[in-house]
């Protein structure tokens, strides 16, 4: 099938009211107190993020790093952190270690180590479909200033409905020009899944079908700015806290850092769907 292919270049959005707000996001995601075996705990993680898109519980301390991998391992199969860039931050393979010891201004595979925000995204989505994970599972070491660099999360479901019907026909046609990328959108409309990032003032090279490139640029304009229009939940981090997100939900990103808070200190996991 004949395809056309063109460059995206985001006109003006209105990022700042996920990215950048006036005051913290309040703190929607409700938070439970965890307890007992790895299994139980991993098994509550995924029933709730099944029901909402984002899970939040809060141990009494944060597990050791073997543990970690090991509630991943119930979750999924963990991803191997291999990009030469992050290798400074990696433990144990599978453990990315997010803290600030970027400036603002880093090249994308940095982004998480800077201060500035993180747009909104699905994790990996240029990655084949089998390489692409189904969850994303934060332990909180540090919170540093538990008000800034806050994680957010926008619901798929609720961008899709706001899209024409033109558009989603469109995007469902559409996919980045790379080897076997995925359409942004995919899923029937009652559960929309998209593999899609807002890559800000980069271009973003696309393939399509038979619409024009006026019109797919348009049609990722209108995506692009319904992602900052939905409705936000926000992470209050604080120590010990556990948040488990599904990549087929919700796309998820991070209010910029104005310093990040002395001593934050993430750490993350990406998970491919169990095999």
């Amino acid at each position: 099938m004949t395809e056309n292919s063109g460059t995206f270049l985001a006109g003006w959005i209105h990022r700042s009211r996920v990215l950048e707000p006036a005051v913290p996001h309040p703190a929607v995601i409700t938070t439970r107190i965890l307890t007992g075996p790895l299994p139980r705990i991993a098994a509550w993680l995924t029933a709730e993020a099944a029901a909402s898109g984002v899970a939040a519980g809060r141990l009494a301390r944060p597990l050791p790093i073997d543990d970690f991998i090991e509630l991943g391992r119930l979750l999924g199969d963990p991803y191997e952190e291999r990009a030469a860039e992050v290798q400074p931050f990696v433990s144990k393979r599978y453990v990315l270690n997010l803290t600030a010891r970027s400036p603002a201004a880093a090249p994308t595979a940095l982004q998480p180590f800077s201060q500035a925000p993180l747009t909104l995204h699905t994790e990996s989505s240029g990655a084949p479909l089998d390489r692409q994970p189904r969850y994303i599972c934060l332990m909180c070491q540090d919170p540093g200033d538990p008000d800034v660099a806050q994680t957010v999360a926008v619901p798929m479901e609720q961008v899709a409905a706001a899209l024409a019907g033109k558009t989603r026909a469109i995007l469902r046609a559409t996919r980045y020009d790379g080897p076997d990328c995925p359409t942004i959108l995919r899923g029937p409309d009652e559960r929309p899944i998209f593999a899609f990032r807002d890559f800000g003032s980069d271009p973003l090279d696309w393939r399509a079908g038979n619409a024009s490139s006026e019109e797919v640029n348009a049609a990722l304009n209108e995506l692009t700015s319904s992602l900052y229009a939905a409705p936000v939940a926000a992470v209050r981090w604080e120590r010990a806290l556990i948040v488990l997100i599904d990549n087929q939900r919700v796309f998820h990103g991070r209010t910029a850092g104005r310093g990040l808070g002395a001593g934050r200190h993430l750490q993350r996991l990406r998970l491919l769907a169990r095999s």
